[in-house]
């Protein structure tokens, strides 16, 4: 009788257990349910390394963005989540970026604001990982930011990410002068289509230029390699 009281002791003792919080969804689940299935690539990575590792991996910069989770900024994420459903964008990133965007909730999240050092949430940037564990120095190299007032509409987001290409790409050529070639891949494929400059199209296309962006939607921060 002490044995069956045992085990019914442990049998409600385990049922009375708060439940583990289930872990929050990732920026791909809610992304595709609330926009749907095209966007650029995403990495559903656990951490920041990780996502840099994975980046470097695939031969891409890696664009992190860190939501705010304040109601007031929820406008600015919407209208960044629509920039990133852009036909346009989509073909321009997916050669060269891919995007990691951890839950404001998680344990990734609050990891990656402080190697960051964000200090002023959104957060939207282009970093790389240097040749060990995604890392350079023991510090993430942070080639870009974006100031997010406002976020970039789609064609202000090719310029930025375009000159970024551009600045990290005449630092490597400086860079394989110095050492006499090239060593392997360091985490960008220049084989995107250039979108940027002129673009013409026909009626109701755009035209996207250099000069007609205002300066402030380029970039607030660039840092050559």
């Amino acid at each position: 009788m002490s044995t069956l009281g045992g085990f019914f002791k442990r049998v409600v003792s385990t049922l009375l257990l708060p439940l583990a919080p289930s872990p929050p969804p990732s920026f791909t689940t809610t992304f595709e349910r609330d926009y749907g299935p095209n966007h650029p690539p995403f990495l559903d990575s656990p951490s920041l390394p990780h996502a840099l590792a994975s980046a470097r991996a695939s031969c891409r910069l890696l664009i992190v963005y860190l939501p705010s989770s304040s109601p007031r900024d929820d406008k600015r994420h919407k209208a960044f989540c629509r920039t990133l459903t852009d036909p346009d964008l989509i073909r321009f990133l997916h050669p060269s970026f891919v995007l990691w965007s951890p839950p404001p909730s998680s344990t990734a999240y609050k990891l990656a604001v402080k190697e960051l050092s964000a200090r002023r949430l959104p957060y939207l940037g282009v970093v790389h990982g240097g040749r060990e564990g995604g890392r350079k120095g023991g510090k993430v190299s942070v080639k870009s930011l974006h100031h997010f007032k406002p976020p970039p509409a789609p064609e202000q987001a090719v310029v930025w990410l375009n000159r970024t290409l551009e600045v990290r790409e005449g630092g490597r050529e400086g860079g394989r002068e110095g050492r006499g070639g090239r060593e392997g891949c360091v985490g960008v494929c220049l084989s995107s289509p250039r979108l940027m400059g002129r673009r013409e199209g026909g009626r109701g296309g755009r035209k996207w230029r250099n000069g007609g962006i205002e300066k402030e939607h380029l970039l607030s921060r660039t840092q050559s390699t």
